[in-house]
C-alpha cells in the first residue's frame, strides 16, 4: 500500500459467508487511510520569522508521524551553532524540542538532515531546513526595588543607586531637596 493515501474497500450485495449459506442484504463500503509520509509538519517559530524574543529558548519541531528518535542522531545542525544545546522529544516521537541560549540580532537555520524515520521506518527523503532571527536586546532602565524609597546624604561622594539595565539605556535622573515634612509623607506611603 502507498503512504498517505486513502482506500476504499467494497463489498458487494452478492458476497456470501465463509460456509457460503448467507449472503447481505445489501452492499458494505469502508474507507481507510495510510500512514502520511514523514516530515515536519510545523516548526515554532516559523520558517523566517524576525524578531524572536531572546527569552524564547525553544525550537519546537513537530513531525507529520511518530518518528523513531534513535535515528536523530547526528541529524540535527544549527547555525551558528550554539556553545550547548539539547534536544529533547516527547514519548509519542511526534515533536522535538532544541533548547539553546540564543544571541540577539541572530539568524539561526536549523537543518534536519534527510534519513530520519518514523516509527514504521519510513525515512524522510530531503533535508528540512528552516530559519529565523532573533530580536535585539530591549533597552531598559529600572531601580532594582521601585517601591522603595532611596536616600543619600548630600556630601556623600560615592553615593550609589541599585537599577536593572539590559542593552545600552540612557538613564537621566535628577537630585531633589526634600524637607522633613516630605520625607515622612514618602516613606509613610502618601505619594
Amino acid at each position: 500500500m502507498n503512504l498517505e493515501s486513502t482506500y476504499v474497500v467494497n463489498i458487494a450485495p452478492t458476497a456470501l459467508s465463509a460456509a457460503g449459506e448467507a449472503a447481505l442484504l445489501e452492499g458494505q463500503s469502508a474507507s481507510f487511510a495510510t500512514v502520511p509520509m514523514p516530515g515536519v509538519r510545523e516548526t515554532m517559530p516559523v520558517n523566517g520569522t524576525v524578531g524572536v524574543p531572546l527569552w524564547q529558548t525553544d525550537t519546537q519541531i513537530q513531525f507529520r508521524s511518530p518518528m523513531n528518535t534513535n535515528t536523530f542522531e547526528g541529524r540535527i545542525a544549527i547555525d551558528p551553532e550554539p556553545e550547548q544545546w539539547t534536544p529533547y522529544t516527547d514519548e509519542g516521537g511526534m515533536w522535538l524540542t532544541l533548547i539553546f541560549n540564543k544571541k540577539a540580532n541572530t539568524t539561526y537555520t536549523i537543518t534536519l538532515q534527510a534519513g530520519m524515520e518514523d516509527i514504521y521506518g519510513n525515512a524522510i527523503p530531503t533535508d528540512y531546513i528552516f530559519s529565523y532571527t532573533t530580536a535585539g536586546i530591549e533597552t531598559n532602565a529600572e531601580l532594582l526595588r521601585p517601591s522603595q524609597l532611596v536616600t543619600t546624604g548630600a556630601y556623600r561622594e560615592d553615593t550609589r543607586i541599585p537599577i536593572i539595565v539590559s542593552g545600552a539605556p540612557t538613564v537621566d535622573f535628577a537630585l531633589h531637596r526634600l524637607d522633613l515634612a516630605n520625607l515622612q509623607d514618602a516613606v509613610s506611603g502618601g505619594y
